[in-house]
């Protein structure tokens, strides 16, 4: 299940109504996993060819269904837009994203 953060709908609104996001669609992708979990990335792209579509606050994401098969075991997905002044962007997070006790750096 995707869960997208009112901080985040109105940042991805803006980008999807935007020249830049002309005939294009987001894209959640695999980027990698670590002891937190699977990182996941956004993107625009314009095609949408055997990915499922996911939906939540009338944002729409494509991502692949065996990659969605496999996040759903884990937990939702959930994505926010942090505005900081130093840093903002977007963080996409599967179930708690608690790291616990690990030693990753």
């Amino acid at each position: 299940m995707l869960v997208v953060s009112e901080r985040a709908e109105e940042e991805l609104t803006k980008v999807m109504d935007s020249d830049q996001a002309k005939d294009k669609y987001l894209i959640l992708y695999f980027m990698g996993a670590g002891c937190s979990g699977p990182a996941l990335g956004i993107t625009l792209n314009d095609n949408t060819d055997g990915l499922e579509k996911l939906e939540c606050n009338g944002i729409s994401a494509y991502i692949d269904p065996k990659l969605n098969e496999y996040l759903k075991g884990i937990g939702d997905i959930k994505v926010d837009y942090i505005d900081q002044p130093d840093n903002s962007g977007y963080t996409i997070k599967v179930g708690e994203g608690n790291c616990g006790d690990c030693k990753c750096s």
